[in-house]
């Protein structure tokens, strides 16, 4: 052989050499960057699967929430009713007890009007008897 294809030979081999380091290198490269988006989409995966667990428990805190919420204002209406209801039986109470206390006092009033009488009576009766008495 010539030493100018020798030459050629040896250039072409080192070149050979040199495209399958770069071939090697862009092989290893494009291995790393697909091990690194397997990892980056797994990553991501999960991230999404928390994201969606994370959403169903706000869903169910929201309803658990609202449910708490509905029977807080049953509670507070039926507590409300109940309210009203013993404050309205406190007046009938109260009206009954004026009405009693009005009772007594007019029953009092009778008495006194009846211990009146009855002296008046017992006077009467006694004058009678001494004027009878005194006819005779």
């Amino acid at each position: 052989m010539s030493s100018d294809t020798k030459s050629k030979l040896d250039t072409t081999e080192v070149e050979l050499n040199s495209l399958r380091k770069d071939y090697d290198q862009t092989k290893r490269q494009t291995k790393k960057q697909q091990q690194d988006q397997t990892q980056t989409d797994t990553k991501l995966n999960r991230a999404l699967e928390e994201a969606e667990r994370y959403k169903q428990q706000l869903n169910k805190m929201q309803q658990t929430t609202k449910d708490i919420n509905e029977q807080d204002k049953k509670k507070i209406e039926q507590l409300t009713n109940e309210n009203r209801r013993l404050e309205k039986q406190r007046l009938e109470l109260m009206n009954a007890f004026k009405r009693q206390l009005k009772l007594i006092d007019i029953l009092k009033k009778q008495k006194v009007f009846h211990l009146k009488n009855k002296n008046l009576f017992l006077t009467c009766c006694f004058l009678f008897i001494l004027a009878s008495s005194r006819s005779i």
